[in-house]
């Protein structure tokens, strides 16, 4: 085995210690990173979703209105079908 001055073993040390310690918190800090975006992006989701479902409420609203209004009106039923099933349009 080599024989090292204290200084070399110093140096090496310290460039292997220097050396983990960045490559620790680069880790770290794309972790974090990672965690933030995803976090993000599931918020985005989670809120496409909820106003999805609100749109949805809002035209089933609608559309038990024009039921009932169809029914007070007396509609045939095919017009009632026609105008509450929108696979005909």
């Amino acid at each position: 085995m080599p024989k090292y001055s204290n200084d070399v073993r110093d140096q090496l040390s310290f460039n292997y210690i220097g050396d983990f310690y960045f490559t620790s918190v680069y880790a770290s800090l794309v972790m974090i990173t990672g965690k933030v975006l995803f976090g993000f992006i599931l918020g985005n989701i989670a809120s496409t979703l909820a106003n999805a479902e609100v749109g949805r409420v809002h035209y089933e609203e609608k559309l038990g209105t024009v039921q009932v209004l169809s029914h007070a009106l007396h509609f045939k039923l095919y017009v009632n079908e026609f105008i509450l099933n929108p696979s005909h349009w």
